[in-house]
């Protein structure tokens, strides 16, 4: 989540296309560029607690109280504003790549 966050925060606005590759593996481009975009699709949904999924498999952000705008990922705290900013740039991102 780390990687993901320095990535959206620092290059988020670039005009240029971003590429991923992932290490021990060959290639880059469009392939592992949409697996990483996945990869942190799954982890905000599986990981954060940041969305319900509802009776039809959709899934809805979860209403948090206040002075709880923190979650809990491998025994990291994150603010709750800073995850949903990333995920704005992440899709912002995968529509232009």
């Amino acid at each position: 989540m780390d990687n993901a966050l320095y990535v959206f925060k620092h290059y988020a606005s670039s005009q240029a296309t971003l590429e991923f590759e992932f290490s021990e593996e060959e290639g880059s481009g469009i392939g592992p560029t949409l697996e990483f975009y996945s990869c942190v699709i799954e982890a905000l949904v599986s990981e954060t607690g940041l969305f319900e999924r509802l009776s039809d498999g959709s899934l809805m952000p979860r209403a948090f109280p206040r002075g709880d705008e923190t979650v809990v990922i491998q025994a990291k705290s994150y603010a709750v504003a800073s995850l949903f900013k990333m995920l704005g740039a992440l899709v912002g991102r995968a529509i232009l790549d």
